[in-house]
């Protein structure tokens, strides 16, 4: 810091010995961030994620009223959240209530989109949510299967640069949060089927 130089300065938790490795964190970054700012990829990154873009339908017979709601809150009607391996955000699901509330739940300001809405709303929520997730993955120009087979072929997978490896690596991953989200959205909509059918 008082160098005339540019330069970078750490400072250790611990003391460490000579020899010893010394490890850094880049922090909470996906890996699309990682592959920007420092050129790699992390396998098994927990803060992996992809970004899901959602917007009202435009011919929902409420698009007038819930676009409205959504800005005297401060939002649009296409907001955009993040899916990681092992979760979703809340506000992911709230926004999915508002935009899958059908007229018969009544007046939005008097409903809470923290709670399910309907058995029928929600149903629709994780639909939503997993139709979302497979337009996202049909827009990539390999499926997972083939990033993975491709990944297993040693001899393949060397003949690409360091960054097409890394941008295979990095799409595989992404595909892999949309696939288990996919699944997640399957258990949900299976456990409505037999509520249902209890009723």
């Amino acid at each position: 810091p008082f160098s005339k130089q540019r330069e970078v300065v750490l400072y250790a938790d611990r003391p460490y010995a000579a020899n010893d490795q010394v490890l850094i964190s880049y922090g909470q970054k996906s890996n699309a961030e990682l592959l920007l700012l420092y050129g790699f990829v992390v396998d098994r990154n927990r803060f992996d994620e992809v970004e899901l873009r959602v917007a009202l339908a435009e011919d929902d017979e409420r698009y007038g009223e819930k676009a409205a709601f959504l800005a005297s809150v401060g939002l649009t009607a296409a907001q955009a959240f993040p899916l990681l391996i092992d979760r979703y955000s809340n506000e992911l699901v709230q926004f999915l209530r508002l935009c899958c509330a059908s007229p018969s739940e009544g007046p939005l300001s008097t409903l809470s989109f923290t709670e399910p809405l309907s058995l029928a709303n929600e149903r629709a929520v994780f639909e939503a949510l997993r139709a979302g997730c497979q337009l996202a993955l049909e827009k990539y120009p390999e499926t997972e299967e083939e990033d993975a087979k491709l990944m297993g072929n040693a001899a393949m997978f060397a003949t690409l640069s360091r960054r097409q490896r890394m941008a295979v690596k990095l799409r595989r991953n992404e595909k892999r949060i949309l696939l288990r989200t996919i699944r997640v959205c399957e258990q949900e909509l299976a456990e409505f089927d037999v509520s249902e059918a209890r009723l």
